[in-house]
């Protein structure tokens, strides 16, 4: 099973997992937008990917993202997570796949590409940092 977290930051990047998915790939792919108007159809030969839309006009008030993957019934072998979104979120859902759920780094691919109330360029050491903090 291949399970999938990530915030809309590109369609580019979420589009990247999904096309190399194969046909019998099992997973959900949870992707936050300000709109329902956000909402894009993203394509993937795998045939049993389900999407979860979260609408969140505000992200700089918080996401629900790290609870939604929470609420995902998890495979136990042969999986794999992408998440891309704000670094709080990315902090809080790699702890709980790390260390909840016992993921292995190579299980996980995660990276925060902002960080609320700071400049991108200001914020890079924090993000890095978090990328590694959990080995």
């Amino acid at each position: 099973m291949v399970s999938f977290r990530g915030r809309f930051n590109s369609p580019t990047s979420n589009s990247f997992y999904l096309k190399k998915l194969p046909q019998n790939a099992k997973g959900v792919c949870i992707i936050e937008v300000p709109t329902k108007e956000d909402e894009q159809i993203l394509e993937t030969k795998a045939a049993d990917i389900e999407f979860i839309w979260l609408h969140n006009p505000h992200p700089e008030n918080g996401s629900k993202l790290a609870n939604e993957v929470k609420k995902v019934q998890l495979a136990t072998a042969q999986k794999f997570g992408f998440v891309a979104c704000e670094f709080s979120s990315v902090k809080e859902i790699r702890s709980y796949l790390r260390n909840d759920c016992q993921w292995t780094s190579k299980e996980l691919n995660a990276y925060s590409y902002w960080k609320i109330g700071v400049a991108e360029d200001k914020s890079v050491k924090d993000r890095q940092a978090e990328k590694h903090s959990i080995s």
